[in-house]
């Protein structure tokens, strides 16, 4: 697997790509730190549970194959969760730190290029373009650009919340395509942890 600071590089260059060099420079850095907290947590936990992992197999060493593997597998188990809860952590942060990105006025810049590529991906016709209420409110100048195009606040009881970026619908060709900031969030964060599930599968 990449080392934790390689994709949070990746993922905050895919995220701010259309962002100026001050914004992502700031990205790479604050990006950097998170990786940083992340092995130096991860390495700590990785030796606790090489030692709990060396004695359950000290403890089990007379005992039949099938429970050995089975207290493998439990303990494997638990390096998996341990390090599944350190990415959410990390990605908590993330999602705290983009928040205070769209407040930004440079933000509204990477909202007028999100929503000119979705309405490209959707193609011509009637489409529906979706924004949280704070972006909605804020972009009135670039809604006016879109004239043919429906805007439209994300419902208040989705159950996770856009926070920021665009999602748009194709009224007649039935397509949807989601450009927002949680998407690539969710997607990052399934990635990481799908990998690390990969790393300790034991092998029937």
């Amino acid at each position: 697997m990449l080392e934790l600071s390689e994709k949070l590089k990746k993922f905050s260059t895919e995220v701010l790509s259309e962002a100026n060099e001050s914004s992502q420079k700031k990205w790479q850095e604050f990006t950097e730190k998170l990786a940083a907290e992340y092995d130096k947590k991860e390495t700590a936990f990785l030796e606790e549970g090489y030692h709990t992992i060396q004695n359950g197999l000290k403890q089990i060493d007379r005992e039949k194959s099938g429970r050995m593997s089975k207290a493998l597998m439990d303990n494997r188990q638990q390096v998996l969760q341990k390090r599944a809860e350190i990415v959410n952590r990390v990605f908590e942060q993330l999602k705290v730190k983009l928040v205070e990105y769209t407040k930004t006025e440079e933000y509204l810049a990477v909202l007028d290029k999100r929503i000119e590529k979705t309405l490209v991906i959707l193609g011509s016709g009637q489409c529906r373009i979706v924004l949280t209420a704070s972006d909605f409110a804020r972009a009135q100048m670039i809604m006016a650009k879109y004239p043919q195009t429906t805007f439209e606040t994300e419902a208040k009881q989705v159950k996770i919340p856009m926070i920021g970026g665009c999602q748009g619908y194709h009224e007649e060709k039935n397509i949807f395509y989601d450009n927002s900031f949680a998407r690539q969030l969710v997607d990052k964060r399934e990635s990481f942890l799908q990998e690390m599930a990969t790393e300790l599968k034991i092998e029937d």
